[in-house]
């Protein structure tokens, strides 16, 4: 039986939350700092991430009790550009820099194998809604 595409989408603001954790403990805003030459302050970090988080949890919210098609839209925009993308920046960040880029773990880990499969899973639900 596969898991519903509703139910999935739940998992993204879960996989955000564990993604900026491994950032802040892995030292993200002092790298940022350092290979942009641009300093990150905590503040900032936190401040965008946090809200990335919970509109990432209201856009879930809306999509899983709505299942309006813009309400499934905006929430698969929002995590494609936050979650899929991240793990192509820190991916892209280790090869430029020649260093370890904080975030890659979960992003490898967690974000691309998570981003296909709601993809996988949001297609699917498309078939069965046109069938």
């Amino acid at each position: 039986m596969k898991t519903s595409f509703y139910r999935l989408i739940w998992l993204l603001p879960i996989a955000f939350l564990i993604h900026v954790g491994e950032e802040f403990f892995t030292g993200y805003p002092a790298y940022a700092g350092e290979v942009s030459g641009y300093p990150m302050p905590l503040a900032m970090f936190l401040g965008s991430n946090i809200a990335f988080i919970v509109i990432m949890a209201l856009l879930t919210r809306w999509a899983a009790n709505s299942r309006k098609p813009s309400a499934v839209f905006w929430t698969l925009m929002w995590a494609a550009g936050h979650l899929f993308w991240n793990f192509v920046y820190h991916a892209s960040a280790e090869i430029a820099h020649h260093r370890y880029s904080p975030g890659i773990g979960t992003g490898t880990l967690i974000y691309l194998p998570l981003s296909l499969l709601i993809w996988r899973a949001a297609l699917a639900e498309i078939g069965r809604a046109h069938v």
